[in-house]
């Protein structure tokens, strides 16, 4: 070390020999000719742990400061000499922070999605009072699905509710929207024109109303909000939504005779809602609302909130006709109208990968299963108001087609507790929802 000292000296002073054995003789070579001569010790300076700094100067005009010396030094070319990281000592921080990242972020990750689940639970539970307070103003839940009576129909004019959309008037969700502090969206829908015509959702003087994205309707954790669904003949610009109603495990075509069988029936159907003492099951055990994945392409009608559809807004055998419980990955359980142009548009692989395959024959939207973004499961509102969080491997077995004779009896005696929470009047409601 002194030896460095020694060559940082030699830069400074070329003509002078300086050391620790020559130190006197300096000291008087510096009296006589004005030189400074320096005396050398260990720095107790740590931030300069190994290096060998003058501290002090004698000279004939007395003692000279290390700052002083060292401003003598960078006038003659001399630098400070400091001590930085190696190359590997910064590799190895590097590392360090990585693996910190690393661990950290998955953390960080599932604490924004737990945030993002109760937000969802929160939009059911205020969704669900809404409902129980459309039952005290009209003594009955609102209709999932609603069309003009028979009577009523234009010529040429389809009654289907699971047709091609003409013919569709306000679902459950647009009825519930003085309940949720959306009068004035829910005045701005047009059901007649100046002559008195019957007009419907599909319409273009209902298409502003029917684009409003509603922040109660629609799930944080799902994405895909931004991409309105639209699709001939039922018009365009229709906003999404992430939850449904329970309709019926029945075939919504069949809506009269279907909603009339009690093994078949849940909260809401065509044109009629239950009231709370038909529920007789029990409200705590039977489904009000679940969550429902928004479609994955323009062409893709699942998850809209003002489309009175099975899978748009409203529950359909999504617990038989081999559907299976929440998240369910099975092949073509989704029976969606236009499920050959969603397969063009999405990709059969990216269909799989998400677990939301459509029938690819299904000419019209029939069935759909509840699905969320969430680890693990769904969350739900049950028929008092209360919101749970319902298992991906909820008991759900899976049951026969509506076509089968024999689905009466498999519903009743072959059922899960899936099932069993999803039909009011079957008066089956053993077993536990998670």
């Amino acid at each position: 070390m002194f030896e460095k000292a020694k060559y940082l000296l030699s830069l400074c002073f070329k003509n002078e020999s300086v050391g620790m054995s020559s130190r006197s003789k300096a000291a008087r070579r510096g009296s006589s000719s004005g030189q400074v001569s320096c005396e050398w010790i260990q720095s107790a300076d740590r931030s300069y742990e190994h290096a060998v700094v003058p501290v002090f100067c004698r000279s004939p005009i007395g003692q000279i400061g290390r700052q002083h010396l060292f401003q003598r030094m960078a006038s003659r070319g001399c630098s400070r000499q400091v001590i930085g990281f190696t190359l590997v000592e910064l590799l190895v921080v590097i590392a360090i922070i990585g693996v910190l990242v690393a661990l950290l972020l998955p953390a960080v990750q599932a604490a924004r999605e737990s945030a993002r689940r109760m937000h969802c639970a929160n939009n059911l539970r205020n969704i669900g009072l809404a409902l129980l307070n459309y039952h005290s103003s009209h003594k009955s839940f609102p209709p999932a699905i609603t069309l003009l009576p028979r009577d009523e129909l234009p010529v040429g004019t389809q009654n289907n509710a699971t047709g091609n959309g003409t013919a569709l008037r306000p679902n459950w969700a647009i009825l519930l929207l003085p309940f949720l502090e959306q009068q004035s969206l829910y005045d701005s829908f047009v059901l007649k024109d100046p002559s008195g015509n019957s007009l419907y959702i599909k319409d273009d003087l209902n298409r502003v109303p029917r684009s409003t994205e509603l922040e109660i309707m629609m799930c944080p954790s799902d994405d895909g909000h931004q991409t309105h669904y639209g699709l001939t003949p039922v018009g365009f610009d229709w906003a999404r939504g992430n939850y449904a109603i329970n309709s019926m495990q029945g075939f919504a075509p069949r809506y009269k005779t279907d909603w009339e069988e009690p093994s078949w029936r849940g909260i809401s159907g065509v044109n009629t809602g239950l009231r709370i003492a038909q529920i007789v099951d029990g409200t705590s055990n039977t489904l009000l609302l679940g969550e429902i994945r928004v479609g994955l392409s323009e062409s893709d009608p699942r998850g809209t909130w003002a489309l009175g559809w099975c899978g748009s807004s409203v529950l359909c055998r999504h617990a038989t006709n081999l559907t299976g419980g929440p998240n369910t990955c099975q092949t073509g359980v989704d029976d969606i109208f236009g499920a050959g142009k969603i397969q063009a548009d999405v990709g059969i692989a990216r269909l799989e990968a998400e677990c939301m395959t459509v029938f690819a024959s299904a000419s019209s939207s029939a069935q759909t299963a509840t699905r969320s973004r969430h680890v693990g499961g769904i969350n739900a509102t049950m028929a008092d108001g209360s919101t749970r969080f319902i298992s991906d491997y909820i008991e759900a077995p899976l049951i026969v087609g509506t076509q089968n004779p024999d689905y009466n009896r498999s519903l009743r005696e072959e059922g899960g507790v899936w099932q069993y929470l999803n039909i009011s009047g079957d008066e089956n409601s053993l077993g536990t929802i998670e």
